[in-house]
């Protein structure tokens, strides 16, 4: 296997055989990660005597057999030990031990040592022998570059280089350009940076472009052709992803084997408690085995939330153990489906009451196995609406929301919403309507989805059910811009508001405040819009409701850009921009990104105003939310303007001018003031004849076409400003103490031992780490490492 990326595990390697006091040094790391590459360089430059055991065999003792590799002749009973001693004497020798059994060797080998005074041994093994004198090297995967890296940072990756000679090899004509760099750097990342995986993957290139190969392994199942096809070695043998997998899981104990098992059973990130639900033993010995699966490599934390760790597979990992013969996983999979139905209620409950939850975030991060579950439910439609309900409520702006509209279709579509309980047939029609209005078509179906919405309101007034009847308001503003019935927004947000103040519910009522005083800021009572969403910042900070915090902090940032003097502080936009999109509201997100566009016209910073203005067309985009996107299409003609292209800009108030009031309505003052300007400002500047054919060559497009118009030109012709980088900065001492153990290749129970913290400790900051550099797992952070020079040889 090439060295690439393993020159300074091979320097450590040598220089540890160069000290007296190292008499023995262990290479050890992952399945696929080189150790035997290594090993057979170290000994190349030591001029060392190698033996390699791996079809030794089993039975024999393994001096006998290292004695007859090294052909040394044995009378039928000498002792191999002595006969080894003899040949080696008091030379300063070197033996290179490759694939041997540790068990024979932490058993025999400290006595071959004491015999022999000048001997230095060095082992390919999985782990460390755990002997005195012993110094260890341990492999990791090779560093990866980051999602959205340059050409020149993904040439220079470790594993990205490896991968190009790989593929040079099998196709002299393939090199790395633009238009492989971002698939070639993905399929590192889908084998995390294994060697192995990578030169596997990479030989394919003459029959599969990267583009194939990274959506293959990306693919459910991954690919299992990669599990099985081999390399040559040079001595005659084939290796395989499988044979080092089998080798790695046949080190585990019955119950990481076990472990494993349920992890493999998620389709894709899991929260630990998930995990633990499945096994059935004490936290303790799972959070054990679980970080020894996590030191294997077979397990990687994933950053993904703020209040537990959550883990994944790497997909070829999965398909391994799915297809192994000793995996049991019809047990795990009813578990499975039980753990996400009972998860999904419970996140459900505390979403509708405005109650922050871990069900919450742990259905969130278990949105691929809702799916799952979802298909597997498709004969019992009772069950498979409640859970569809349930992961509405939750999946605000994740796509897996699509198939729960699905299954609620087909349950109201084959008529079977007509025999469930009326709370959960107007749950049914409730969040049918609301995710139909996500869908492309919403506005050509806005008829149904009114009436879907209607039909939830009546059950829920029926009901006398509170809670209910304000989801169903908060609902009817959702679905508003897919709609476009103003008079039921209006109606709602007032019965919504009044209904919250007259239960006591105060989460509730501060959402309404904010929508009121929206209502209040479009007819022209500013300063009662500002005093009611202070009065909802407040409320809302009281109860920590991070949807209504966000909603007033928008409002009160596009009103009065600088807030009157008060004294409750108002968020950054972009804070409201991280707690709407940790709420997992849409509707708010896209407000905010309107928001902060918005902000960036009126301080003339027109990159940045780009920037947001792209950001928000795609997501409406996205969502089908078109009528919603002639907001975006106002700033992109503001923008083109100002950047100097008056007659796209003159084509973009055409696209808008068939909406025009009520998109007008929903500007703050100053945008409202700069676009009714701008008509008079392009129509001096182009002469009225021009101005007034481009303008009509605008308004022949729909919605849809004016925001597809707008979007490819910010794509096209508008610089993006520098994207903001990820920083160490933001990293305690203490993570960066990890960031660097971690980066050394130190297990979690390494790390742990050297810092005097538990293994759970460890696993909490590395997701802390990963998510603050805004990097999937450890061999992203592990490459972040490197080129910020966090890493220091050990």
């Amino acid at each position: 296997m090439t060295l690439i990326g393993r020159e300074r595990d091979l320097a450590l390697v040598r220089g540890h055989l160069a000290d007296p006091g190292a008499r023995i040094v262990t290479i050890h790391g992952p399945a696929g990660s080189g150790t035997s590459a290594v090993l057979d360089a170290a000994a190349t430059s030591a001029a060392a005597w190698s033996v390699d055991l791996a079809d030794a065999e089993r039975e024999a003792p393994i001096w006998v057999t290292v004695a007859r590799r090294l052909g040394i002749g044995l009378d039928g009973g000498e002792d191999a030990e002595a006969r080894i001693t003899e040949v080696v004497a008091r030379r300063p020798i070197a033996l290179a031990i490759d694939h041997a059994d540790a068990e024979s060797l932490r058993a025999g080998l400290p006595r071959l040592l004491d015999r022999c005074p000048t001997l230095a041994v060095v082992v390919a093994s999985r782990a460390p022998l755990g002997l005195p004198e012993e110094r260890h090297v341990r492999l990791q995967p090779l560093p990866v570059p980051l999602p959205g890296a340059d050409l020149e940072t993904v040439a220079e990756s470790p594993s990205v280089r490896l991968f190009v000679q790989r593929a040079q090899e099998v196709d002299a004509h393939f090199h790395l350009d633009p238009g492989t760099a971002d698939d070639v750097a993905r399929v590192c990342r889908l084998v995390g940076g294994l060697p192995l995986a990578i030169e596997l993957a990479a030989a394919r290139v003459r029959l599969l472009p990267p583009a194939e190969l990274a959506a293959r392994l990306a693919a459910d199942g991954s690919d299992p052709d990669l599990l099985t096809s081999g390399l040559g070695d040079g001595t005659g043998r084939r290796l395989s992803l499988r044979d080092a997998l089998d080798s790695t899981t046949a080190a585990l104990t019955g119950g990481q084997r076990a472990l494993l098992v349920c992890a493999a059973g998620f389709e894709g990130t899991f929260p630990v408690d998930a995990l633990v639900s499945l096994d059935g033993r004490p936290l303790g010995e799972v959070l054990d085995d679980l970080g020894a699966l996590v030191d294997s490599r077979l397990v990687e934390p994933i950053a993904v939330g703020e209040q537990e760790p959550a883990f994944d597979l790497l997909p070829i990992v999965r398909t391994y153990v799915r297809g192994a013969e000793w995996a049991d996983s019809g047990r795990a999979g009813d578990l499975r489906r039980a753990y996400v139905c009972r998860t999904a209620d419970a996140a459900a409950r505390a979403a509708a009451d405005c109650r922050p939850s871990i069900d919450i975030e742990r259905i969130r991060v278990l949105r691929r196995d809702v799916v799952s579950v979802l298909d597997d439910l498709a004969a019992d439609p009772v069950t498979a609406a409640r859970l569809a309900v349930d992961a509405a409520g939750v999946l605000e702006g994740l796509p897996e929301r699509a198939a729960v509209e699905a299954v609620l279709g087909r349950v109201i579509a084959t008529g079977a919403v007509d025999g469930l309980e009326p709370a959960l047939a107007a749950r049914v029609w409730l969040w049918s309507s609301a995710l139909m209005a996500e869908t492309p078509d919403a506005q050509g179906s806005a008829a149904e989805i009114g009436a879907r919405w209607q039909r939830s309101r009546d059950l829920a007034d029926e009901l006398g059910d509170s809670l209910l009847v304000l989801l169903c308001h908060s609902v009817a503003v959702a679905i508003h811009p897919a709609t476009g019935d103003v008079a039921r927004f209006v109606s709602s947000i007032q019965q919504g508001r009044a209904l919250a103040a007259s239960i006591g519910h105060a989460a509730w009522l501060a959402r309404f405040e904010v929508w009121s005083a929206v209502l209040m800021q479009t007819s022209g009572r500013l300063d009662d819009a500002i005093d009611l969403a202070l009065t909802a910042l407040r409320r809302a900070t009281r109860v920590a409701d991070a949807k209504a915090v966000a909603a007033a902090t928008v409002l009160l940032r596009t009103a009065r850009p600088e807030p009157a003097d008060h004294p409750l502080a108002v968020p950054s936009l972009e804070s409201a921009l991280e707690l709407g999109r940790t709420s997992g509201d849409a509707y708010i997100e896209s407000m905010i990104l309107a928001a902060l566009a918005g902000r960036e016209l009126d301080a003339g910073r027109i990159p940045e105003a780009a920037h947001w203005c792209r950001l928000r067309l795609e997501d409406t985009a996205r969502r089908g939310w078109t009528s919603a996107a002639g907001l975006s299409v106002v700033h992109a003609a503001l923008i083109a303007a100002r950047s100097g292209d008056a007659a796209f800009a003159a084509r973009l108030l055409g696209a808008v001018a068939a909406d025009e009031e009520r998109i007008v309505r929903l500007l703050p003052p100053r945008r409202r003031e700069a676009y009714e300007a701008l008509a008079p400002h392009l129509r001096a500047h182009l002469g009225g004849e021009r101005y007034a054919a481009l303008v009509a060559a605008g308004s022949v497009e729909s919605a849809a076409g004016g925001a597809a118009l707008a979007l490819a030109w910010l794509q096209r012709d508008v610089p993006s400003p520098a994207s903001p980088q990820a920083s160490s900065g933001s990293l305690t001492p203490r993570e960066l103490e990890v960031l660097a153990l971690l980066a050394n290749g130190l297990t979690n129970r390494e790390i742990a031992d050297e810092l005097l913290l538990s293994v759970k400790t460890v696993m909490h900051h590395s997701v802390a780490i990963y998510r603050k550099l805004d990097v999937r797992g450890r061999a992203e952070a592990t490459a972040y490492a490197h080129r910020h020079g966090l890493v220091t040889a050990r």
